[in-house]
């Protein structure tokens, strides 16, 4: 039983380092994204405007 929490334990650390690895990059990339639509859609707006 103290093996199976031991290894939960340590599976969950390397999970959680390995979605924070990951987790980053797709975060900066995704504001980074949201930021180009968002720009578009104003330009667009702008664009419509008299």
């Amino acid at each position: 039983m103290y093996d199976g929490a031991t290894a939960s334990l340590t599976l969950a650390g390397t999970t959680f380092t390995i979605s924070a690895a990951v987790w980053w990059p797709m975060a900066i990339f995704a504001m980074v994204a949201m930021v180009i639509a968002l720009g578009r859609i104003f330009l667009k707006q702008a664009e419509l405007l008299p």
